[in-house]
């Protein structure tokens, strides 16, 4: 079809090495285009801290680009500690996260490529529009990937909260099932002979001592009061046995990201918000504090034990992991904790694409 446009307009078919030239010089000013479009607003500032993330990073000898991709590891508060340092550098050089909302995926991603590619002293010989626009591209993927990486594992170090308690109570489970069994045992003998008196209207005490004595009944209580167990999820159990991590990774958490809610969540983003006040200085909770956030069962339990700071983290830290996984609520900057409208075509796009014919192709 080319070659028959060229020909009815009587144009001479170029070249094979003449197009060669035409597409790699469309491809180096479309290269140039997208280095401007990412470095054309840099501040001197910026571009500085651009440019030291190619320097060693302190106390390593590897540059600081390297250092905050590297990969998160296994679980834990010095991990999730050391996510927030490499999240908080990149931060400091204060990026738009909308310099790339330009530009094309593709063009983008091989952009980011090149970062995890090239080395420090590669990147460094390039010339500065091309250095500093892989570094921007560079710098606000790996941000996203971070936000991630710290959600992920806060999720991951909070379950473990759960799936210890859970071990716990199916070890103490097997240690006790034969005496547990036998005191169920017990119980059905000493039901079965008071139903048989109510039935026979004789004296049920007599049925029951017919079965076991009251010296060894007394026993038999105490016994049990010894196996019963308090339930693996209790809000105050919990928070008093996690203190320390609740302490290290519950403040922090929320004080390095912003959270945005769906209006059901209302009350637990103003919990979050609280909770943000506390990690920056304050350590009473106030009179108003919100508590409609909390579950049921968790709640009459708390009116009991009485409401303190640790049973507060735990239980917004608890219900915030819930609403991230369900997508109540997200996290500015991320992409896998995203607000479920940014996953979902724009709207002036949508608009367009109805505009321009129907969207079932079947019909």
């Amino acid at each position: 079809m080319l070659l028959g446009e060229f020909r009815r307009r009587c144009i001479v078919v170029p070249g094979i090495t003449q197009i060669e030239r035409m597409v790699g010089k469309a491809l180096l000013d479309a290269e140039r285009y997208v280095c401007e479009l990412l470095t054309r607003h840099l501040t001197a500032d910026q571009r500085d801290r651009l440019d030291a993330l190619l320097q060693p990073h302190s106390g390593s000898h590897i540059s600081s680009l390297t250092w905050v991709r590297q990969p998160p590891g296994q679980p834990g508060r010095r991990a999730f500690a050391a996510i927030l340092d490499r999240l908080s550098l990149l931060r400091a050089i204060d990026l738009d996260s909308g310099l790339v909302d330009t530009i094309h995926p593709e063009r983008l991603r091989r952009l980011c490529q090149e970062g995890a590619r090239l080395t420090a002293q590669h990147l460094t010989s390039l010339n500065p529009a091309r250095r500093r626009a892989v570094l921007v591209a560079t710098a606000i993927e790996t941000q996203m990937t971070l936000t991630d990486d710290a959600v992920l594992m806060f999720e991951r170090l909070f379950g473990q909260l759960f799936r210890r308690a859970e071990r716990r109570e199916e070890a103490a489970l097997k240690r006790d099932r034969r005496t547990i069994n036998a005191k169920i045992r017990l119980l059905a003998e000493i039901g079965d002979a008071v139903l048989s008196a109510r039935a026979d209207d004789a004296d049920p005490y007599a049925a029951i001592e017919g079965v076991i004595g009251w010296d060894a009944l007394t026993r038999e209580v105490a016994e049990a009061r010894r196996l019963v167990r308090p339930d693996p999820l209790d809000p105050v159990a919990l928070s008093r046995e996690n203190a320390p991590i609740l302490r290290q990774i519950g403040p922090a958490f929320v004080a390095a990201f912003t959270f945005g809610a769906v209006p059901a969540c209302a009350p637990l983003a103003q919990a979050v918000e609280t909770l943000r006040g506390l990690a920056v200085g304050r350590h009473r909770l106030p009179a108003d504090v919100p508590l409609g956030f909390v579950r049921t069962s968790w709640r009459k339990r708390i009116d009991r034990a009485g409401l303190d700071r640790r049973i507060f983290v735990f239980c917004v830290l608890t219900e915030l992991r819930d609403r991230l996984r369900a997508g109540d609520m997200w996290v500015e900057g991320s992409r896998r904790y995203r607000a479920v409208e940014h996953q979902l075509i724009p709207k002036p796009i949508f608009s367009a694409m109805r505009e321009a014919g129907p969207l079932d192709r079947r019909r």
